[in-house]
Order: C-alpha cells, then structure tokens, then sequence
C-alpha cells in the first residue's frame, strides 16, 4: 500500500475551495476513484505519491478544505 496526498478543486456557489486527501491506496487510479466517490465534480485534480506503507487498508485518512477564492 502507498499514501497518496489529492488535491483538487470544487464549486460551492461563488466560491472555488481546494480539497486535499490523503489516500492510502494500491496505486494512484484507485486513490483518484476513491476522491472522486465523494467529489465527482472536482476539477485540476493533482496526484502526488507520499510514502509506501507497510500494511495498511484501502481507506481516506485526512481532508483538508481550504477557500481558494
């Protein structure tokens, strides 16, 4: 398993915010999937590898939502 850190942006009325995940996941398609799951209307998505971790579930540890504009 591998931690994968996914950013991304969505639309909340007027306001664009930018949603970061952290993802541990097989490979960074099944980490996009599992973003995608909660927001499929993101858009830019930006997918960087983290660390390989030893044994770990497939699963989203961390989100963080931050006002871009």
């Amino acid at each position: 398993m591998k931690l994968w850190d996914v950013n991304g942006t969505i639309k909340c009325g007027h306001r664009l915010y930018n949603v970061q995940k952290f993802i541990v996941a097989d490979n960074a398609m099944d980490a996009v999937t599992m973003y995608r799951k909660e927001h499929p209307q993101a858009k830019c998505l930006q997918v960087h590898f983290k660390y390989e971790l030893q044994k770990a579930e497939p699963q989203i540890i961390f989100t963080n939502l931050r006002k871009k504009s």
